[in-house]
C-alpha cells in the first residue's frame, strides 16, 4: 500500500462534516500499489486505480515507459506500447485490445537532429517557428507564440470555437484568455491591441501562480480554488464546495462534493492524453492532468513555463532559462535530459513537472540546484566521519543481537537539488580518510545485525492508543521512538524525525482539529517535515470548510 499524505477525502470532507455537512462514510477513490509495486530503482511497475483500473507497466532500459496492460476498470484488455529513439524522442505510441473507454489511435512520429517532429502526428506535416516553438501540430491545432516563446493564441479546427488569445503579466504568468475583436480568417495572432482584445477569462494569481480566482470578462466572479503547499484542497462556486481526490502525481480522478459523493469521475491514459469526465457537468475547474490546467480550445497542458501537448507526449515548446545555458535544466549524468522537448525522461507514471522546467525526478529547475547539490553532499563528510565508531560498535553489538546506537543521519539536501551534484559532493567527502574508513565498515556482524533489527521490527505496532493528554507521556514517546526507528515515518517513509531531540512527533488520527466527536484517537510517527506540512493542511482544511458562500465580486 502507497504511504501518502492526510487526504482530501480523510481530513477536508472531514472538515466540511465538522462544519455542518452530513458525510458519507464510503470511499469514493482509492489507489494502492501492491507489494512489488515498485522497481528496485523506485519506477512505479504496478498499480491500482478506483478509476482507471489495474495496471501492470514494464520499462526500457533508461526507465522510460515502454508498456501498459490493464486488467481490470475501464481499460480492461487494453495494451498500450511506446517506441522512443536514442535521443527520447516518442517515435510510436500503439494501442492495442478492445476497451469501453475511448482509445487515441496510433502514432509513429519520426524526428529531425533538432528534436522536432517533422512527419507522423496526422495527415499533415508539423511545423515550427525559428526558435523551436511547434506552430502546427500536424492535425488540428495552429499556435503563435510571442517574443518570449509564450503561447499568445491558438485556433483548432476541431470544435470551431475561432482564435483564442492570451495575456501575460510581467512575470510570464497567464493572467487574461479571450479572443480578439476581429480576425483575419483563422490564423492565430499575438494580442498586441488591446482594443481588439475581448476577454473572457481573468485569473487572480497566488504567490508562486497558481490560479486563485477566475472571473469573466465583465468580473462576474466564476470559482475560486483554496492551496497549500502548491496542491490545490478545494474549489467553491455558485454551486458550493468540491473536493478534487487525485492520484499521487496530482491528476484529478473524482471531483466530490462537500457532502462526500462522487459528481464527476476523469480517466485518462498515462501521458495524459483521452480525458474522459463521466458525467458530463460544467466543472467547477478546469484542472485535470497533474493538476494542471488542460485548455479545451486547444487540449495543452499550461505549466507555467512551458504548454504541454499530451497527444503527444511532449513539449511545444523547448525548454528555456532565465540565465544562458547551453542545455537548459537538463543534467549531464542523465542524457534523456538533453532532449528539450522531452516530459519526464517518458515515464510519466512515476514523475511529474512541477513548472514547465524540472526534469524527470523534480529537479534541476535551475543551474544552482547542481551547486546546492554539490554542496550538500560534500557536507556530508561530517555525518560519514563522525559515524565511524557508531558503525563499528552497531557491527559487533548486533552480531549477537546488542543494543545498537543511533548514527548522525546524512544531510539532506533541498529537494530540487540534483543527483549528480550530490554524487559530486558526496565522492568529494568520501575522500577523506575517516569517510573512506566508514564506507569500508561492511561486516558480516554488520548483515546479521540488521537482519535481526529487521525482524525485531515486525514485532512493532504501527500505532498506539493516544490520551488522555494532548502531548505524549514519556512512556508513550518512547513506544513512538520504537515505531518511528522501525518503520520510518508513516506519512512519507522518512527515516530521520528531523527534530532537534532526535524524537519521532507523535501523529494523531484522526487530527485533533477534525476530530468534532471527540472518538478515539492513536499515535503514529511522524517526522517534523510531514508534521508540519499536514499541520498547515487542516487548517487550510478547516478555514475552506467554513467558507461556504461565494464572495462578492
Amino acid at each position: 500500500m502507497v504511504k501518502s499524505p492526510l487526504t482530501i477525502a480523510g481530513a477536508i470532507l472531514l472538515a466540511a462534516s465538522a462544519a455542518g455537512y452530513a458525510q458519507t462514510s464510503t470511499s469514493i477513490y482509492s489507489y494502492t500499489v501492491p507489494a512489488n509495486g515498485y522497481a528496485p530503482n523506485g519506477t512505479l511497475s504496478a498499480y491500482t486505480d478506483s478509476v482507471t483500473g489495474t495496471w501492470a507497466m514494464q520499462y526500457d532500459n533508461v526507465n522510460r515507459l515502454q508498456n501498459a496492460a490493464a486488467s481490470a476498470g475501464p481499460y480492461q484488455g487494453v495494451n498500450l506500447q511506446w517506441g522512443f529513439d536514442s535521443f527520447g524522442n516518442r517515435t510510436s505510441q500503439i494501442p492495442s485490445g478492445t476497451s469501453n473507454a475511448s482509445l487515441p489511435g496510433p502514432s509513429s512520429p519520426s524526428y529531425n537532429a533538432n528534436n522536432r517532429v517533422v512527419s507522423g502526428n496526422g495527415s499533415f506535416t508539423p511545423t515550427y517557428d525559428a526558435a523551436g516553438n511547434m506552430t502546427f501540430d500536424g492535425a488540428a491545432t495552429y499556435t503563435a507564440y510571442d517574443g518570449d516563446n509564450r503561447v499568445c493564441a491558438t485556433y483548432s479546427t476541431i470544435g470551431g470555437s475561432g482564435v483564442t488569445q492570451y495575456i501575460y503579466n510581467a512575470e510570464g504568468q497567464r493572467v487574461a484568455k479571450g479572443h480578439p475583436v476581429s480576425s483575419p480568417g483563422n490564423t492565430p495572432f499575438c494580442p498586441t491591441d488591446m482594443a481588439n482584445f475581448v476577454a473572457d477569462s481573468k485569473y487572480v494569481l497566488g504567490p508562486s501562480g497558481e490560479q486563485m480566482t477566475e472571473v469573466d470578462g465583465s468580473g462576474t466572479w466564476r470559482h475560486t480554488n483554496v492551496y497549500n503547499g502548491g496542491q490545490m484542497l478545494a474549489t467553491y462556486d455558485t454551486h458550493g464546495l468540491h473536493f478534487p481526490q487525485t492520484d499521487p502525481l496530482g491528476t484529478v480522478r473524482v471531483q466530490a462534493t462537500a457532502t462526500g459523493a462522487a459528481e464527476e469521475t476523469c480517466a485518462s491514459l498515462p501521458f495524459g492524453d483521452g480525458l474522459n469526465c463521466t458525467p458530463a457537468i460544467s466543472e467547477p475547474t478546469e484542472h485535470h492532468f497533474t493538476g494542471k490546467e488542460r485548455d479545451t480550445e486547444s487540449g495543452l497542458d499550461y505549466f507555467g513555463a512551458r504548454y504541454y501537448a499530451s497527444s503527444m507526449g511532449r513539449w511545444m515548446s523547448p525548454d528555456w532559462a532565465d540565465k544562458p545555458e547551453a542545455v537548459p535544466y537538463s543534467s549531464l549524468d542523465n542524457p534523456q535530459t538533453l532532449n528539450l522537448y522531452g516530459y519526464v525522461g517518458d515515464n510519466p507514471l512515476s514523475h511529474a513537472d512541477p513548472d514547465g522546467h524540472c526534469d524527470a525526478n523534480g529537479q534541476n529547475c535551475s543551474v544552482w540546484d547542481h551547486v546546492a547539490g554539490a554542496i550538500g553532499g560534500a557536507l556530508n563528510i561530517v555525518p560519514m566521519t563522525l559515524n565511524v565508531p557508531n558503525q563499528i560498535f552497531n557491527a559487533v553489538s548486533g552480531a549477537f543481537g546488542g543494543p545498537q546506537v543511533t548514527e548522525l543521519p546524512m544531510i539532506q539536501t533541498d529537494t530540487h537539488a540534483s543527483e549528480g551534484g550530490v554524487m559530486v559532493g558526496t565522492a568529494a567527502a568520501a575522500a577523506a580518510p575517516m569517510a573512506a574508513a566508514a564506507a569500508e565498515v561492511k561486516t558480516a556482524g554488520m548483515v546479521v545485525g540488521e537482519a535481526r533489527a529487521a525482524t525485531a521490527a515486525e514485532s512493532v505496532p504501527e500505532s498506539i492508543p493516544a490520551g488522555p493528554g494532548a502531548r505524549p507521556s514519556p512512556s508513550q514517546q518512547n513506544a513512538i521512538n520504537q515505531m518511528g526507528g522501525a518503520r520510518g515515518c508513516s506519512t512519507c517513509g522518512a527515516t530521520s524525525p528531523g527534530t532537534k531531540t532526535g524524537n519521532w512527533v507523535g501523529d494523531h488520527q484522526p487530527p485533533t482539529k477534525l476530530n468534532s466527536t471527540g472518538g478515539p484517537q492513536v499515535y503514529k510517527p511522524q517526522c517534523i517535515q510531514c508534521s508540519r506540512q499536514q499541520g498547515g493542511q487542516v487548517s487550510a482544511a478547516v478555514k475552506a470548510a467554513k467558507k461556504t458562500e461565494a464572495p462578492q465580486w
